[in-house]
């Protein structure tokens, strides 16, 4: 169902898909958000998180990078 596949999901999936190592699934999750969000960076979005629990922040930030976004 596309609904379920909104922008934020669909970077969350990538991010996911790529911790678990199904790397080509992430990297097409990815392009497929930033062909809906193309002003998204890694940066902008780790550094909006809220501070207290910063290891989870870096395991997305690692889980998006691995997935193509920058």
């Amino acid at each position: 169902m596309e609904a379920t596949y909104r922008s934020a999901s669909r970077r969350i999936l990538a991010a996911s898909l790529a911790q678990f190592g199904r790397k080509d699934e992430a990297i097409r999750e990815a392009a497929l958000f930033m062909a809906k969000t193309p002003n998204f960076t890694i940066a902008h979005w780790a550094a909006a998180q809220p501070a207290r629990d910063m290891e989870t922040v870096q395991r997305f930030v690692e889980g998006y990078r691995m997935a193509g976004l920058r």
